[in-house]
């Protein structure tokens, strides 16, 4: 698997008001482009979350769309991240 759950992890709790959910979004999706079980990325992504400041609730459904989206599109087809979101260190 290329991207690092950890990094992801650091890179979603740092976002800032405003940025939160679609770095929530966007860290989700790379996840289940590695293939990384919902289980395993809600708990982890999902605590980052919280510590940006998101509720349990909007953490869950923002990881829940992007699983939905991400899995139905595909690896093949999914738009890869934007300039800003590339310059995280994965």
């Amino acid at each position: 698997m290329g991207s690092r759950p950890d990094k992801l992890a650091a890179w979603v709790s740092s976002r800032p008001e405003g940025a939160r959910n679609h770095g929530l979004f966007w860290a989700a999706c790379r996840m289940v482009e590695e293939g990384h079980p919902f289980d395993s990325t809600a708990s982890l992504l999902g605590d980052a979350a919280r510590s940006a400041g998101l509720s349990d609730q909007e953490a869950m459904t923002t990881i829940r769309s992007a699983y939905r989206i991400a899995s139905r599109l595909g690896a093949a087809t999914m738009a890869r991240p934007t300039t800003a979101a590339e310059a995280v260190s994965l």
